[in-house]
């Protein structure tokens, strides 16, 4: 990480989002998948914990659904500033994890494509990219828009954080595993 991202986690100033920006730029043929509920309650609850400790349990005073998805697809859309190798999949409803069920390719994004397609879709043309440019550098940026494959090489890592998406990294030019959470901020 950049010298100012790590005094700021020093001074406790670093926001998640601050943090993952950095790890996109500094790996910028990464390829990063998030999948995320629009209202997705374990993170809304962490938030809740963050802001007011535990004495604030049960927390009956959660951020709704519908400001907790626009405070996520704005981090989303900066991640997106930022690379083009960005995917969102958004899934309607209140759930956390998605790729531990055993029935998780039947998960519907908002714009009715399903998770198992899109990682398909996702991995199949990375396996294709990442064999047809062994001894290159994937020179092409793909375009990547909420719940579309994007094109990369071969995943090393998916990741679940308790305070965040589904994360699955990927890099053409160097073995990349990270696990990345929106900060809510």
């Amino acid at each position: 990480m950049p010298a100012n991202v790590i005094a700021d986690c020093d001074a406790e100033t670093a926001s998640t989002t601050e943090m993952t920006e950095s790890l996109i730029e500094a790996e910028l043929q990464g390829n990063w998948l998030f999948i995320n509920s629009k209202g997705d309650m374990t993170q809304r609850y962490f938030y809740a914990l963050l802001e007011e400790g535990i004495e604030g349990y049960p927390f009956t005073d959660l951020v709704s659904e519908e400001d907790f998805y626009a405070d996520m697809s704005a981090i989303l859309d900066a991640y997106q500033s930022i690379s083009s190798r960005i995917t969102t999949f958004y899934v309607e409803g209140t759930k956390h994890v998605f790729l531990a069920d055993t029935n998780f390719t039947s998960y519907e994004s908002d714009e009715g494509l399903l998770l198992g397609d899109v990682i398909n879709a996702w991995l199949v043309s990375s396996s294709s990219l990442n064999s047809a440019n062994t001894t290159s550098e994937t020179t092409a940026v793909p375009s990547t828009t909420s719940a579309t494959a994007s094109t990369a090489t071969k995943p090393e890592s998916t990741a679940t954080t308790p305070s965040g998406s589904t994360t699955i990294t990927s890099s053409t030019t160097s073995s990349t595993a990270t696990t990345t959470a929106p900060s809510y901020c």
